[in-house]
């Protein structure tokens, strides 16, 4: 490979004659600057040990091991849970079961008549229930709609207090006069000379060219 782009540090002689000096070919000293990059790396192989991959598999292995850990917890502590349900509700119907037995004590001396007048006072108690839910929904229907007529006179006040939105009704605070109505602002313009402007379809005649050259060249 040629190293003519290469910069020339020590320039090489030749040890020959006047038509051999400075060319390669006679052992003429070449540049002593090298590279790193040009330099031998990596001279020595690499060599798998023997306890190499140990750590990963130990490493694998423990978190296996906590999330077993982990899902036998959750499992016990569902069980509890369990448990503890099973224990209240065991202790709902072992009170149920005693109010069962005082009602069934203090009706065994009662005859068919009584299942009558029980299933009368279930079914009159669910009317008494059905009659409370309507109850209860009017109601709050009734608040509903008041909190809806609430919300709707709060924002006419609103409204009809703020003049930039009110455009009716005399007296709510509308604006009657415009912010130049005052005698400061009229008749300002009453000592100006207007001029009629003119349209020229010619740049050297129009009137802005006349006002440029009057301005700047006379």
């Amino acid at each position: 490979m040629a190293h003519s782009h290469l910069a020339t540090w020590k320039p090489a002689l030749a040890s020959g004659s006047t038509f051999d000096r400075g060319n390669y070919r006679t052992g003429g000293v070449v540049s002593q600057q090298s590279s790193a990059l040009d330099l031998p790396g990596h001279t020595k192989l690499k060599y798998r040990h023997a306890e190499q991959g140990l750590e990963v598999n130990q490493s694998l292995e423990d978190l296996e091991e906590r999330e077993r850990q982990a899902e036998l917890e959750k499992v016990d502590r569902i069980i509890e849970n369990q448990n503890d349900v099973g224990l209240l509700e065991g202790k709902e119907l072992e009170e149920f079961d005693d109010r069962d037995e005082n009602v069934s004590s203090d009706q065994d001396g009662s005859d068919s008549s009584g299942s009558d007048e029980d299933s009368s006072d279930d079914e009159e108690e669910e009317i008494a229930k059905e009659l409370e839910r309507i109850r209860r929904e009017r109601e709050e229907k009734a608040r509903k709609l008041e909190e809806e007529t609430a919300q709707l006179e709060d924002k006419a006040k609103l409204l009809g207090g703020n003049p930039l939105l009110n455009n009716s009704g005399a007296g709510s605070g509308k604006m009657k006069r415009r912010w130049d109505a005052d005698v400061v602002f009229r008749n300002q313009a009453r000592s100006e000379t207007q001029t009629k402007k003119r349209f020229i379809n010619d740049t050297i005649r129009s009137d802005f060219h006349r006002q440029f050259l009057k301005k700047y060249i006379k």
